[in-house]
C-alpha cells in the first residue's frame, strides 16, 4: 500500500507545546485529517523508541477547541490557552507500508518513507524505515524487528523523528555562513 501525506507541524510562536516536550502534527491524508500530540525525544531500548501519542481524526477541519477528542482539547487548551496556533513547517512523504506477520499474529506495520522537507530556503530529502507496533504485537516482536533488520540489511536505528530532523533544518538555516 502507498500513501502520499502532507505532514503540516503546529505550535504557538513562543512554542509553547514544545517547551512542555510535545509537537502537534497535522496529517492530511486522503479525506481525513489526523492531528496527534506526541511527546519529544521518547525513551529507546534496542532501536525502539516509546514516546506519548494521542491522535484526533477529523473528516474536516476545525478548531481544536470543537474537537470531539475532550482529552486532547483540555491538553492543548492547558498549553497554549488563547494563543494562536501557527504552522512551523511541512513535512511531506510518500509511505510504502507492508504489514509484519508473526504466524497468525499482525506485529507491526512497516514503513518505507520517501521524505522531503523543505523549508528555510533549505531542502532535505531522505529515506526511512519506521515499524509501528499494532494491536497484536508487543515490545519483544519490534526488538525482534530491529534486530532482523539490522543483521540482514546493515540497517542502524536513529533517534531523530522527522520533527527533529526540520528542527535541526530549521537551525542550519539560522545559522549564518
Amino acid at each position: 500500500v502507498q500513501a502520499r501525506l502532507e505532514d503540516t507541524y503546529l505550535d504557538t510562536v513562543d512554542m509553547a507545546i514544545m517547551s512542555e516536550g510535545y509537537y502537534l502534527r497535522r496529517r492530511q491524508k486522503g479525506q481525513c485529517i489526523t492531528y496527534t500530540i506526541k511527546s519529544l525525544g521518547g525513551t529507546a531500548k534496542k532501536g525502539v523508541r516509546q514516546r506519548e501519542e494521542t491522535e484526533c481524526v477529523l473528516e474536516q477541519d476545525m478548531p481544536f477547541e470543537k474537537w470531539d477528542n475532550e482529552d486532547m482539547k483540555v491538553f492543548l487548551t492547558g498549553i497554549v490557552s488563547k494563543s494562536e496556533l501557527v504552522p512551523l513547517f511541512n513535512v511531506f512523504h510518500i509511505r510504502n507500508m507492508r504489514d509484519v506477520i508473526d504466524e497468525e499474529r499482525h506485529v507491526a506495520e512497516l514503513s518505507l518513507d520517501d521524505v522531503v522537507i523543505d523549508g528555510w530556503g533549505k531542502k532535505l530529502s531522505y529515506l526511512e524505515i519506521e515499524a509501528e507496533l499494532q494491536t497484536d504485537g508487543n515490545e519483544d516482536d519490534l526488538e525482534k524487528l530491529a534486530s532482523v533488520v539490522g543483521q540482514e540489511y546493515g540497517l542502524i536505528p536513529d533517534s531523530l523523528s522527522k520533527f527533529a530532523r526540520a528542527l535541526q533544518l530549521m537551525e542550519d538555516a539560522e545559522e549564518p555562513d
